[in-house]
């Protein structure tokens, strides 16, 4: 039995196969897939989401000048 603390609420959690705590429902930050390609698969979700909210940002903009008229 391993003891896990929880780096949310400090709280201990006993069960090795858990990714959330029992307690909080946070993130124990376990790396469930181990590998190269987990990480890679969590790492381009992220940027596609930034991308996403600049192109949303500067269309914004860009519509804002087109109704002023310049």
């Amino acid at each position: 039995m391993v003891e896990i603390v929880c780096p949310s609420c400090k709280n201990p959690t006993y069960d090795e196969d858990a990714l959330l705590c029992h307690f909080c429902g946070g993130s124990l930050r376990r790396n469930s897939t181990g590998g190269v390609l987990g990480k890679m698969r969590g790492a381009g979700a992220r940027w596609i989401w930034i991308s996403v909210g600049v192109v949303l940002a500067v269309m914004t903009i860009i519509t804002m000048f087109l109704q002023k008229g310049f």
